[in-house]
């Protein structure tokens, strides 16, 4: 691969990120989404590293790295599974903010990570909930069978 392949492979890259965040902003019914533009958005390889990304909050993608490595690793994924968590001892900023992890399958392996930060949403209070959340003060919220997403 030459500079010129590396440089548009890496633009068509953030332009995933980019459009990533343009979704989320477009579909989003809290104000500090939609109007604060308070998300982040970017991929990353399988192992946790960072890929690409959008220009979205600092702070969000200097944490999420941490995050993701530390996630990535513990998880055996499948088609369908999301790993939605704010735990800050896994890279979260603080309990507000959520992360949600998706796979990105290119058969037969996860060749990448799709990695969301944004604000806490819908019936979770500002806990800490993680998917090894052993040292929250308070109990994980579980999701009902209906937010599972395998098919």
């Amino acid at each position: 691969m030459n500079a010129v392949e590396l440089s548009l492979f890496a633009h068509r890259l953030a332009a995933i990120c980019d459009e990533m965040g343009a979704v989320l902003k477009r579909t989003a019914l809290s104000p500090n989404i939609k109007d604060r533009e308070d998300y982040s958005c970017a991929l990353f390889d399988r192992v946790g590293e960072l890929v690409a990304q959008a220009a979205h909050i600092p702070v969000h993608l200097g944490s999420m790295a941490y995050a993701m490595r530390n996630v990535v690793k513990h998880m055996d994924w499948q088609r369908g599974d999301a790993v939605v968590f704010n735990d800050p001892f896994l890279g979260g900023t603080h309990l507000p903010d959520i992360t949600v992890v998706i796979p990105v399958f290119i058969e037969p392996l996860a060749k990448l990570m799709s990695g969301n930060r944004l604000p806490h949403f819908g019936p979770f209070p500002s806990w800490n909930f993680g998917p090894w959340n052993h040292h929250a003060p308070h109990s994980t919220p579980k999701m009902d069978s209906k937010w599972d997403c395998r098919s």
